[in-house]
């Protein structure tokens, strides 16, 4: 045989294997996307930092109970309102997770308006709140899809030199576990008088 016949003979064996890695390649290529169809059945999962599985569950689905939702509200106002004038950044950022961006702004508009941080600072002074009364959840619903929920915490609050009696309104909205670790946001935030 000649070099040109050899050549020929490979050129030719080369083109069926081509042929037929294309065709093996067509055939799984169609394979997959007939199964991801409209009917697919896709499975999404989370992880913690740590590796493990996180349950995820959707905006309109509830992660806790309703008293242990009132609980959690109560928890997030004393973590909220709760600094004196050598830790307020540290306690304001820790506390800050317990919000939405909206929520939050609404929290630090209230602390401008009262000037509770400027006293807090300036005068060096203790914000401390403690719950006053029974908390109450007034509404529970859904917006777009998202759970939400209206809540009232009365707390006496003691910023100056007297404690006055303050109701808490808020509206919790359930967040993706990305951007809130409880999933659970507060997305309004109101300070009123107690009657």
């Amino acid at each position: 045989m000649t070099a040109r016949k050899l050549y020929r003979k490979f050129c030719v064996i080369l083109i069926c294997i081509m042929v037929i890695g294309y065709s093996a390649q067509y055939q799984l290529v169609t394979k997959v996307t007939q199964k991801m169809g409209p009917d697919a059945n896709f499975r999404y999962f989370a992880t913690t930092v740590n590796g493990r599985l996180a349950p995820m569950r959707s905006l309109h689905q509830a992660t806790l109970s309703d008293e242990k939702l009132v609980k959690w509200a109560e928890a997030a106002v004393l973590k909220a309102l709760s600094f004196d004038y050598t830790n307020y950044r540290d306690n304001l950022k820790s506390a800050s997770t317990n919000f939405t961006r909206t929520g939050w702004e609404s929290f630090t508009i209230m602390l401008e308006r009262k000037s509770i941080l400027e006293v807090v600072r300036e005068r060096k002074r203790q914000s401390a709140a403690v719950i006053s009364g029974q908390s109450k959840l007034l509404k529970k619903s859904s917006d777009n899809g998202r759970l939400k929920y209206e809540v009232t915490v009365p707390i006496i609050h003691e910023v100056y030199n007297g404690k006055r009696g303050v109701n808490v309104h808020m509206v919790i909205v359930r967040t993706p576990k990305l951007e809130a670790p409880d999933g659970l946001g507060i997305a309004v935030w109101r300070y009123e008088a107690a009657e």
